[in-house]
């Protein structure tokens, strides 16, 4: 089973391939015309998550068993894989219970989905400073399972066993929520909201 995510920026497309980062400055659909480096080599955990920021850094999320949780930088994926240069940014998250499985990334901020027992959206900056946290079973969240931001900030998040997608403004605050009904086969939003600020 392969862990795949991808990522399209302007003319760049990403690839998070089980811990392979792959990126295309030129898209050909083509595989080895693809830049490679392995993030595997240097933490021993798997990555969660392909993010893209404002300074033009590919990232992703892991849960170093040496150096904790991290978010890492390649700050120069212009260069060939092997100039490649990381940063990494430490998260010192209040509890030691974190699963985090989904990552997103949006100008300035990052959020990480917890997918802990008692399951959280964590917010932060670009350098793993935890800004808010969105607890999740205020708002019947039972496992946080993707999101993204749109264009004013928001995150939109889903939710695969609450059956629901969530909208959260940049400070995680609430907005609104789509409730997903499945009757067999058949999967649809049951209705969408009249009012839901920045879609």
């Amino acid at each position: 089973m392969y862990n795949v995510v991808l990522v399209q920026a302007q003319n760049i497309h990403m690839y998070l391939l089980n811990s392979h980062v792959l990126i295309d400055a030129e898209p050909t659909g083509r595989l080895h015309k693809y830049k490679k480096a392995s993030l595997a080599k240097m933490y021993k955990s798997q990555m969660f998550g392909l993010l893209h920021n404002r300074r033009k850094e590919v990232g992703t999320y892991t849960q170093d068993k040496e150096k904790g949780n991290l978010i890492v930088w390649v700050t120069n994926c212009d260069k060939p894989a092997s100039e490649w240069e990381i940063e990494e940014k430490s998260i010192h998250f209040p509890t030691r219970q974190v699963a985090v499985r989904f990552a997103a990334c949006r100008g300035n901020q990052v959020a990480l989905m917890d997918m802990n027992k008692n399951p959280k959206i964590w917010l932060t900056d670009l350098d793993g400073k935890i800004r808010f946290k969105i607890p999740g079973r205020e708002y019947g969240l039972v496992q946080p399972s993707g999101g993204c931001f749109d264009s004013v900030g928001n995150l939109i998040m889903s939710d695969s066993k609450a059956k629901k997608i969530v909208v959260f403004d940049p400070e995680g605050k609430y907005l609104n929520q789509l409730e997903v009904v499945t009757h067999e086969t058949l999967t649809y939003v049951e209705e969408l909201p009249t009012r839901m600020t920045g879609t």
